[in-house]
């Protein structure tokens, strides 16, 4: 239970992060660091501690395909979040959270909610944690909850050009306009 709420506390830090970021304080960016470092630690804690899925005679590809998914979730949190040219400052940026429509926010307008999901299925996959499998049925409600807030109240003030945004690019699951938009602009 520990572990589930820690994680909780992580997502939390994270909305703490976007709403004085409203305000423009510049110190913020620790709110996001831990707030990630916390979340983080809870998934690998989960995925690793407690009891696992008995499968009898699982075979091992169930495992290795968990964890490609989990790589392939993590390194687009990462991307998205960290170094995606674009955005790759703005924790520490003093004038506020930078806005893009490029790269992987043209791809839809919560694209890291989709590696949340990839990370957290492909560990679940590889690692049979029960305990994750609960921790997921927490924090996968936990964020959709979050990025719901972010796109209704928190980036339309935020973001004065987040209506328009919003207009033009899908909620979390990408179209064929998206994903042409994502892959001309994913390095600007």
């Amino acid at each position: 239970m520990q572990v589930i709420l820690l994680g909780l506390f992580g997502l939390a830090l994270l909305f703490i992060y976007d709403i004085v970021s409203l305000y423009r304080v510049p110190s913020r960016g620790g709110l996001a660091f831990l707030g990630y470092a916390l979340h983080t630690l809870a998934i690998f804690a989960a995925a690793w501690a407690g009891e696992k899925a008995a499968f009898p005679a699982a075979p091992l590809w169930p495992r290795v395909i968990g964890a490609l998914l989990a790589l392939l979730g993590g390194g687009w949190l990462v991307y998205c979040l960290f170094l995606f040219p674009s955005l790759a400052r703005t924790y520490q940026d003093p004038a506020g959270p930078a806005f893009t429509r490029a790269g992987p926010y043209a791809f839809s307008r919560h694209p890291g909610f989709i590696g949340h999901l990839a990370l957290l299925g492909g560990l679940l996959l590889a690692s049979r944690s029960l305990l994750l499998l609960r921790a997921a049925g927490v924090w996968v409600p936990a964020n959709l909850a979050y990025v719901v807030l972010q796109d209704r109240v928190l980036f339309p003030r935020l973001f004065r050009e987040y209506g328009a945004y919003r207009a033009e690019t899908p909620f979390i699951l990408p179209t064929a306009a998206s994903l042409q938009r994502f892959w001309a602009t994913r390095w600007q």
